[in-house]
C-alpha cells in the first residue's frame, strides 16, 4: 500500500504558530510515500537508517558543472569528501570523472580504492607524517595549511610536486572569529620567497575557503585574488586560484514560514509568545532593555539563493583589487583556472536519515516529549542544529488532528540528548511504531560526529535507486563496487 504524504490541514495551519516543512526533491517526496518500502527498510536495517541518493547526487553534480562550463571557464570542480563518509558517494563522483577534495589519510586510501586518479586528489586539512607521506608517494595536489607542512614537502618530495597554499580568512574586524587554517595573509611576502626558493615544488596557486556570511564572502575573494597578482610580481606563475565551498543549501521549503518561526522565538522572549524552544532558550537571540538583539545560533534554513545559483552569483561579484572587475572575467582574461569545493551544496538532497518512534511522554514542565530510536549525534544536532520538522511515516490511519507541539529526544541516558531543540507542530502526533524521517542529512549531519556512545550501533547507509519505476536499495560499500 503506498501512502501519500499528508498535507498540512487547514485547521492545523490556523492554529499553530509556524510549520517548518522540509524542501524535498521530488525523488525523496516519491520515496517516503511508499509506505510499504519504508517500512520494509526499517524493519531489514534498523534504527536509525541513512538513505543516500546517488542519482540525486548526479544530477546535483551536473548542475554545478554545466554552469561552470556555460560561463566558459577552465575549472576543477571537487567533490568533498568529509560531509560524508558515503563509498557510494565517492563512487559516483568517480564516474563522473571529478576531482576529489580529502582531508586525512583515511580518506586518500578511499578516493584511492574507487579509482580516483592521484592526479585528481587534493589533499587539504592539517596532516600528520603518514597522511603527507601518502601525498608525496602518489604526488598529488598538497594545499599546505602551515610552515611545518612545507618544509616537509620541500625537504621529501620529488620534484615537481605538486602544491597550493591555504591562506587564513581575513580578520577584517574584531566581531569575525579566528581562523585555525592556513598560513595568514600577511606572510604572504615569505610564503613566496620560500617557495621561489624551493626546486622541488610546481606551485599552482592559493587556496581560501569562501564563506557565505555577508560581511566577509566578498574579502575571502580579495584574499586569494591579490594573492596571486603578489605571485605573479614575485617571480611565480600561478596556474589556478581556489576558491573552495561554502555554498548555501535550503532546508525549509516556504520562506514565510521560516521568518514565523524566527518571530515567534523573538516574540517569546518578550513574554508575548509561548515559548518553542527547550526550557526558553533563545537559541542566540536575547532581550536586553525590553529589546530583542543578537543573532540566531543556527544556520538559515531558508537561503534566497543556494548551490549552483549562489556560486554563479559568486563568480560574478566584483573585487576592489581588481578596480572592480568580476571575478568571473579575472579568471577568463586570466588564464588561470578557478578550482571550486561545493561541499556541503553537492549533496543537497542526497541523503534521509530515518528513526523508529519509540513512545511519547510528557516532560516535568508539560512539553510532549517524542522519543526516537536514534540519538543526537546520528543527526549532529548540537554542532549544526537541525530545524526542519521530520516527514512523520504514520503505521495507522485515520488519527486524530494534532495542534500540539512536539520536541524529538533521543536513546540516550543523557538529559542533553535532543534531536530538536524547538517544537515542531505534525499534522496528527507520532505514535510508538511510527518512522520519523528528517529530509537532507548527507552533509554534515548523518554521519560526521557518528560515534557508538552506550555501545548503540552507528546506523546502516544504504543507497536508494529508481530504475524502471521500481525503488531498489543496496547497501553503501556494495554501491557500483564491481565497476571500481
Amino acid at each position: 500500500m503506498n501512502a501519500k504524504i499528508k498535507k498540512t490541514s487547514k485547521n492545523n495551519l490556523q492554529s499553530v504558530p509556524y510549520r517548518l516543512h522540509p524542501k524535498m526533491h521530488p525523488m525523496i517526496r516519491e520515496v517516503m510515500e511508499q509506505k510499504d518500502f519504508i517500512f520494509y527498510l526499517m524493519k531489514k536495517y534498523g534504527s536509525p537508517l541513512n538513505l543516500i541518493f546517488p542519482q540525486i547526487f548526479r544530477e546535483k553534480y551536473e548542475l554545478f558543472d554545466q554552469m561552470l562550463r556555460g560561463e566558459h571557464l577552465n575549472y576543477r570542480l571537487y567533490y568533498t569528501c568529509k560531509p560524508n563518509r558515503s563509498n557510494a558517494l565517492l563512487r559516483e563522483a568517480a564516474e563522473l570523472g571529478a576531482y576529489v577534495d580529502v582531508s586525512s589519510h583515511g580518506e586518500f586510501q578511499a578516493a584511492l580504492q574507487v579509482g580516483i586518479e592521484p592526479e585528481k586528489i587534493s589533499a587539504t586539512g592539517p596532516k600528520n607524517k603518514v597522511y603527507m607521506d601518502i601525498i608525496i608517494e602518489n604526488q598529488s595536489m598538497c594545499v599546505i595549511d602551515n610552515w611545518h607542512e612545507l618544509e616537509y614537502i620541500s625537504t621529501y618530495a620529488r620534484l615537481g610536486q605538486p602544491v597550493m597554499v591555504r591562506l587564513s580568512k581575513p580578520l577584517i574586524n574584531s566581531a569575525v572569529s579566528d581562523d585555525t587554517f592556513g598560513l595568514p595573509y600577511n606572510e604572504l611576502n615569505q610564503i613566496i620567497q620560500t617557495i621561489k626558493n624551493t626546486a622541488t615544488l610546481d606551485f599552482y596557486g592559493f587556496a581560501v575557503h569562501y564563506n557565505y556570511r555577508t560581511e566577509i564572502n566578498v574579502a575571502h575573494i580579495e584574499t586569494v585574488v591579490s594573492a596571486t597578482l603578489q605571485a605573479f610580481e614575485g617571480g611565480l606563475s600561478p596556474k589556478a586560484v581556489n576558491i573552495g565551498g561554502g555554498y548555501l543549501v535550503r532546508y525549509v521549503d516556504c520562506k514565510d514560514d521560516w521568518n514565523d518561526f524566527i518571530n515567534h522565538i523573538k516574540g517569546s522572549l518578550k513574554g508575548n509568545n509561548e515559548p518553542v524552544t527547550w526550557d526558553g532558550n533563545g537559541m542566540g537571540f536575547r532581550l536586553q532593555n525590553g529589546t530583542v538583539i543578537g543573532t540566531e545560533g543556527f544556520m538559515n534554513h531558508c537561503e534566497p539563493v543556494t548551490c549552483e545559483n549562489h556560486l554563479e552569483k559568486v563568480l560574478y561579484s566584483t573585487l576592489e583589487c581588481l578596480d572592480g572587475t568580476s571575478l568571473l572575467d579575472f579568471i577568463r582574461d586570466s588564464g588561470l583556472e578557478i578550482y571550486v569545493e561545493p561541499g556541503r551544496a553537492l549533496m543537497d538532497q542526497c541523503g534521509v536519515t530515518l528513526a523508529n518512534v519509540e513512545f511519547t511522554k510528557k516532560s516535568s514542565k508539560g512539553n510532549l516529549l517524542v522519543n526516537l530510536d536514534m540519538h543526537y549525534a546520528n543527526l549532529n544536532a548540537h554542532t549544526f542544529k537541525y530545524m526542519a520538522e521530520p516527514v512523520l511515516i504514520h503505521r495507522n490511519d485515520n488519527l486524530p488532528p494534532n495542534q500540539e507541539g512536539v520536541y524529538y529526544y533521543g536513546s540516550l541516558c543523557f538529559a542533553s540528548d535532543l534531536i530538536t531543540f524547538h517544537k515542531t507542530f505534525p499534522d496528527y502526533l507520532p505514535e510508538n511504531g511510527d518512522i520519523a524521517a528528517f529530509i537532507n542529512t548527507a552533509a554534515y549531519r548523518m554521519d560526521f560526529t557518528e560515534s557508538e556512545m552506550l555501545r548503540h550501533p552507528n546506523a546502516v547507509k544504504i543507497c536508494i535507486t529508481q530504475n524502471d519505476n521500481q525503488w531498489m536499495e543496496i547497501t553503501d560499500n556494495d554501491y557500483k563496487k564491481d565497476q571500481s
